[in-house]
């Protein structure tokens, strides 16, 4: 394992990393502890604000889309556009205190928003997590 990888990241992609990291911590905590209190709600708001700044993130990430791609983008753009409409859903949807729904939509969320990307950046080679958890500091990287 080497960290270089995400430390010679631009800073695209660093602040994605990061924006990810917060995603995938409060996520799982949002899911199982306490609805409807006021920790939730701070949480749910900075998990929200997370989510979003990965989303934004992700879509300024041009170099290296996934196939299929068309020109620069990804079907992983199309995902972060789509987390976005959802997480928007999923906000309005508690605030109308229709609970039940927006329960499902988070539970979405962090399962297709989160969850998915996660997979492929760990399991893809070549991509910075990929390399950052399975290459030594000795590895070649491939030329792209």
């Amino acid at each position: 394992m080497s960290l270089a990888p995400i430390i010679e990241a631009p800073w695209v992609i660093l602040t994605h990393v990061a924006a990810v990291a917060v995603s995938l911590l409060l996520g799982p905590l949002q899911l199982i502890l306490p609805k409807g209190t006021r920790a939730h709600r701070m949480m749910g708001r900075v998990w929200s604000g997370a989510m979003v700044i990965a989303c934004l993130s992700a879509l300024l990430i041009l170099d290296r889309p996934m196939p299929p791609n068309l020109g620069p983008f990804s079907w992983l753009h199309l995902l972060a556009v789509f987390t976005l409409v959802l997480l928007y859903r999923a906000v309005r949807l508690a605030r109308a205190g229709k609970i039940e729904k927006h329960r499902k939509a988070m539970l979405g969320l962090v399962l297709l928003g989160l969850g998915v990307p996660a997979v492929f950046a760990v399991a893809v080679p070549h991509r910075i997590l990929n390399r950052t958890l399975f290459e030594t500091q000795n590895d070649a990287r491939p030329s792209p």
